[in-house]
């Protein structure tokens, strides 16, 4: 009678580990549902990257115009040598530096000695 129940025992082991093996060796998957989940991932994918690079061109066209609007200058009221200049009761007009060392972006008018604001 043991000797049974433990073939009845192994045999129902048997049949339940096969169902289980065949159910992992064949998966029920909607193959058309998963091929239409990833063509539609490929999608977002593309419509990222074009986002991504559409940013990419926006930040180097934004980086040229900041860098088109970068002045500075730096000058001296003399030529060359030291000296005093000054103090004046009232200025009527700009005062132009006699030598500019610097005029990056080319905002300082030594004719003039105006340096306007860029916008």
């Amino acid at each position: 009678m043991v000797k049974t129940a433990t073939a009845v025992l192994s045999a129902l082991l048997l049949c339940v580990g096969g169902a289980l093996a065949q159910d992992f060796m064949s998966p029920n998957v909607n193959i058309m549902e998963e091929l239409g989940k990833l063509k539609n991932m490929e999608e977002r994918l593309r419509t990222l990257e074009e986002t991504v690079q559409n940013q990419r061109v926006l930040v180097e066209q934004l980086q040229k115009q900041n860098e088109d609007r970068k002045v500075a200058f730096s000058a001296s009221l003399l030529a060359f040598g030291s000296g005093y200049t000054g103090p004046f009761s009232s200025v009527t007009s700009p005062l132009i530096y006699k030598k500019v060392v610097t005029n990056y972006g080319n905002g300082y008018d030594s004719d003039t000695g105006i340096f306007p604001p860029r916008r």
